[in-house]
C-alpha cells in the first residue's frame, strides 16, 4: 500500500480596507499573518514575522531567501520495505518550479513530479530503477552479466550498474574484436609466448629413453619429455647426431603438450601427437655411442644428450 503525504505551506496577509495591519513594537515592525493549508482556510492560525532594523534588512532578507529556497527544494523520502508504503514530504514555495515528468527515487521507486514540484503515482520497482536514466522507468530485468565485456565499434564496453546498463570500459587504440581491444590481445599473446619461451631456464626438456641398435631404422628412436606444465612450439626445431657430416631431422609443425612425451623414430611412418618419424632410410645413431643435439628454430641450443650403448 502506497501512502502519499503532501505538506504545503502558505501565508495570507490580513488587510483592513486598503491598509495592512502593522504593529509597532520597540522600533521593530511586526506583520501579523495567518498560516493555513490551501485545502482548508478555516484551519489558519496567526503567526508573527518580525523584521529587524532597516540597516540589516538586506542581509536578513538574503538569508531568508536562501533558507526558503533550501526548504522549498528539500524532499524527505522515507521508504518502509516491510509495510510497503512510501511517504513524500515537500516544502514548497509558490515561486518554485520543477521539471515535470517521471523520476527515479532512491533507486527503488518511480513517481511523477508536477511542475509545481508536487508528487503522485508513486510505484515501487521490483528490479529497481536507474536514477541517472533519462527514461526514469522501472527496470524490467538485468540485461547483461555483471563485469562481462563486449565490443561496440572501437569501444570496449563493460556490464555495470548491477547488470542493467552497458558502460564504456575503454576506447581501443586499434580495433575491438572478440570482447577485447586488439592491442591488449597482442600484448597478452606476447606475454604468454615470453612465458612459454622460458622452457630453457625451466629445464623443461629431457630425454627419457633411446635405442641405438636395431635391424632396421624403425628400431632406432629417442623419447623426449616436456616436464613443464605449459606447451612448447617445436616447429622447425632440429635434432642431429655427432657425425662429421651430421644427420639432421627437422620437426614439422608440432606443439609439444605440457607434461607430455613424444618419440622420434628414425624410420618412416605417420606422425601423431606422441610419435614423429625421421623418415631416414638408414640408421642414424652409432651403435657404440652417439650424441643428440636439440636446437630451436632460431639456433638456440635446448639440450645435448650423450647416448651410450
Amino acid at each position: 500500500m502506497l501512502l502519499v503525504l503532501l505538506v504545503l505551506s502558505c501565508s495570507k496577509i490580513q488587510n483592513e480596507g486598503s491598509e495592512q495591519e502593522i504593529q509597532s513594537i520597540t522600533g521593530s515592525a511586526v506583520e501579523s499573518q495567518e498560516s493555513c493549508r490551501l485545502s482548508d482556510e478555516s484551519d489558519c492560525r496567526p503567526i508573527e514575522i518580525r523584521r529587524g532594523e532597516p540597516e540589516n534588512e538586506e542581509v536578513e532578507e538574503t538569508d531568508a531567501v536562501q533558507e526558503t529556497a533550501t526548504a522549498a527544494s528539500a524532499i524527505n523520502l522515507t521508504v518502509n520495505e516491510t509495510a510497503e508504503n512510501i511517504t513524500v514530504q515537500s516544502l514548497l514555495s509558490t515561486a518554485l518550479i520543477c521539471e515535470a515528468g517521471w523520476k527515479c527515487i532512491k533507486g527503488s521507486h518511480i513517481a511523477y513530479q508536477e511542475a509545481n514540484c508536487s508528487w503522485h503515482s508513486i510505484e515501487k520497482c521490483i528490479y529497481g530503477c536507474n536514477e541517472n536514466s533519462t527514461e526514469n522507468k522501472c527496470r524490467q530485468a538485468p540485461i547483461c552479466k555483471i563485469n562481462s565485456l563486449k565490443c561496440e565499434d572501437d569501444n570496449l564496453m563493460i556490464c555495470g550498474e548491477e547488470g542493467y546498463k552497458w558502460v564504456l570500459n575503454k576506447s581501443c587504440d586499434r580495433e575491438c574484436e572478440d570482447s577485447a581491444c586488439t592491442e591488449d590481445a597482442a600484448a597478452a599473446n606476447a606475454s604468454n609466448n615470453t612465458a612459454q619461451n622460458d622452457f630453457i631456464a625451466d629445464n623443461c626438456m629431457d630425454v627419457l629413453k633411446y635405442n641405438l641398435t636395431g635391424i632396421n631404422p624403425s628400431d632406432e628412436y629417442f623419447t623426449l619429455k616436456n616436464s613443464c606444465p605449459y606447451s612448447i612450439d617445436m616447429t622447425n626445431w632440429t635434432a642431429k647426431d655427432n657425425a662429421s657430416n651430421p644427420h639432421v631431422y627437422t620437426f614439422p609443425s608440432f606443439n609439444f603438450a605440457g607434461n607430455g612425451e613424444v618419440t622420434i623414430i628414425t624410420g618412416s611412418g605417420t606422425n601423431t601427437q606422441t610419435t614423429l618419424y625421421w623418415g631416414s632410410g638408414s640408421a642414424v645413431w652409432n651403435n657404440n655411442g652417439d650424441t643428440l643435439y636439440l636446437v630451436t628454430s632460431n639456433g638456440t641450443s635446448v639440450l645435448t644428450e650423450i647416448f651410450v650403448p
